[in-house]
Order: C-alpha cells, then sequence, then structure tokens
C-alpha cells in the first residue's frame, strides 16, 4: 500500500484560519498526554508553562526579550521561503552575527568611544550573518550541495566558535571562572524601553520590521505581479528589458492560491508591456496528469518485477527450455485470473 501527499489546489479562508488554531490545540493535547504518561497533571504543566509567564509581569518582559530577535530572524526567513530557498542555519547566522558584533563591543571596552559603537556593532551582525549564510549559499550553487543540510550542520558550527570563545580569549578574568565576557558598556548596548527592566529599544524595532515585510510582501507591486519576490518573474522581467525579447514564465501566487502565467513584452516607447493569465485550471490537470502517470509507471514497475520474478522461478524449475515455456506461460495464466 502506497501513501501520497499532495497540496490542495484551492484552501478555503475558513479552513486557512482554522489550522493554526488546530494545530496548536493538538499539540496540547499531544503535549498533554505525553505528561500524563509521565505521571504528572496536565492541567498543573499547562499553568506553569502557559498561564504563569502570562500572567507575571517580569515573565512578560522576559518573553518580550526573547521573542524580538526571533521575530527578526523569522522575517528574513520569509523571504527565502519566498524564493524557495530552505535557510534552517538562521540560529548559526544569528550567534555569528552577534560574535562580530560583540568583537568590537570588547575591543572598545573601557576606552570611552562614541555613539559610533552601537550602530557599527549592528552593521557588523549583519555582515556576521550575511558572510555566514554564503557558505551554504556558494556550496549550493557551485556544488548542488543541498543548503537544508549545510546550513544545519553549520548552526553547531558558529555554537561551538562561540563556546570558544566565552571560554577561551574572551573569558571575563573577573568573572569567577564563568564563560562569559566582560559587560559591554553603556555604548555598546540597545537602550531599554523600561526602567530595571531587560526589554529594550529592538522589541520597537522588530514591530516596525514586522510592518515593512507585511507591506513588502503582501501589499505592493512584488506580489501584485505573482511571486516577484521569487526569482523567475524579476529574471523574466530584466531579460525583456535587456534583450528586448517576449519571454513568459509562470508562478504560483500564494495568497489567492492561484497560479498565473507572466508573459512580458518590450514596449515601442521603451519600457515593457506585462500581461497575466489565470493558469490555475491548466496546472491542476496537469498535476492531476502527472499523478496517474507517476501510478501508471509504480504499476508498470511492481508489473515488470512480478514477470521477472516469475521468470526466475520458472527458469529454476524447468528442465528444459519446452519445460520453461510451460510453466511460464502456466504462471502468467494465473497472474492474470489473480489480477481480474
Amino acid at each position: 500500500m502506497r501513501f501520497e501527499l499532495t497540496p490542495r489546489p484551492n484552501v478555503s479562508p475558513v479552513m486557512r484560519a482554522v489550522a493554526p488554531v488546530a494545530a496548536f490545540i493538538t499539540a496540547f493535547l499531544i503535549a498533554g498526554f505525553v505528561i500524563w504518561l509521565m505521571g504528572r497533571s496536565p492541567i498543573a504543566a499547562f499553568d506553569v508553562y502557559v498561564l504563569q509567564p502570562l500572567s507575571d509581569p517580569w515573565a512578560l518582559q522576559e518573553l518580550v526579550v526573547k521573542a524580538t530577535p526571533l521575530a527578526l530572524i523569522a522575517i528574513g526567513l520569509s523571504y527565502c521561503f519566498r524564493a524557495n530557498l530552505w535557510n534552517i542555519g538562521a540560529e548559526g547566522q544569528y550567534v555569528i552575527g552577534a560574535v562580530l558584533g560583540s568583537w568590537l563591543a570588547l575591543k572598545t571596552h573601557g576606552t570611552e568611544a562614541g555613539f559610533w559603537v552601537l550602530p557599527l556593532m549592528l552593521l557588523l551582525g549583519v555582515i556576521g550573518g550575511a558572510l555566514y549564510g554564503l557558505i551554504p549559499a556558494f556550496l549550493k550553487t557551485r556544488f548542488g550541495v543541498n543548503e537544508i543540510l549545510t546550513s544545519l550542520m553549520l548552526v553547531y558550527v558558529a555554537q561551538l566558535i562561540l563556546d570558544y570563545l566565552v571560554r577561551g580569549p574572551w573569558r571575563d578574568p573577573k568573572g569567577y571562572n564563568f564563560p562569559v565576557t566582560a559587560e559591554f558598556d553603556p555604548v555598546a548596548t540597545v537602550p531599554t524601553l523600561i526602567d530595571g527592566s531587560r526589554v529594550h529599544l529592538g522589541a520597537i524595532f522588530a514591530l516596525i520590521v514586522v510592518a515593512i515585510a507585511w507591506v513588502v510582501i503582501g501589499r505592493t507591486i512584488k506580489e501584485v505581479i505573482p511571486g516577484a519576490l521569487g526569482a523567475e518573474p524579476a529574471t523574466t522581467l530584466r531579460r525583456v528589458m535587456a534583450k528586448r525579447l517576449p519571454l513568459s514564465c509562470e508562478t504560483f501566487f500564494a495568497p489567492w492560491q492561484r497560479w498565473f502565467e507572466v508573459r512580458a513584452f518590450p514596449a515601442e516607447t521603451g519600457g515593457i508591456s506585462v500581461y497575466f493569465a489565470d493558469i490555475t485550471s491548466r496546472k491542476q490537470a496537469e498535476e492531476r496528469q502527472h499523478l496517474l502517470i507517476r501510478e501508471l509507471h509504480h504499476r508498470v514497475k511492481n508489473t515488470l518485477a512480478t514477470v521477472q520474478a516469475l521468470a526466475g522461478a520458472s527458469m529454476r524449475s524447468a528442465s528444459s527450455l519446452e519445460a520453461f515455456r510451460t510453466g511460464f506461460a502456466d504462471r502468467l495464466v494465473s497472474l492474470g485470473h489473480t489480477v481480474s
């Protein structure tokens, strides 16, 4: 028996809204069942892990502190996924960016450096993360190595680099032998929003980045031209402008769950004319055709393997060519009766 998962051609708005809620509830039910098997109360665990953190002011502040970098990482990954690139190593890139920015903070520690330290640290963080992400990109484009594996494995390399630094050359001599660096100067830290807490200005910046990404991905011309954040439509338009030749491509518009054909023609005025055609029905028909072809290929492959096995069995039990022919024919007849 063979199972095959295929994406739905059309997803209703109701299912789109219900799916995350159902996944959330299912996750809690599975976790509660595991906790119950351990002999503990799932209700008490729900109170400790969910209700208490959301009802305690200090816990809420710490939640914001930890969610801020995760939100920024998620926004960056959303652009990768829109381009069908699977970057699984965001944690490693985040760590290397933090390491490079921290290098400047430690180099200027105690030197009474000016306000320029923090912006330059942020710039170094961006450069460090980008250069570390360039490694799986180079391996994929140059050698065809799967970016999922390389980006994920590089996470552990980044963690080991950080562990070496805080236990070795960056360890604070006054840190009682703990693996920590010296405390950064005020000019090397992001200003806090609440006195006495760790909630900093980065939380506001993360909200601004989320709003910008929502506009860019969901509301701008890059989304009006379906999938323009991917490579094909943008590449098509550039080729039209460069070569002055008509070109076309096909792309999937995720918010509408529709397929479109984008055709671009050079205009007499020097610009380009863009034509969109909804080809969802054609793509669905092609998908059904491909599914039938795969099923036919699977059945033919199994049939040939069965016939080959029958021929081998007939060959081993036959004493002559005539006996083989008779035995093989009888087995094929029996196989035909079984299938029918």
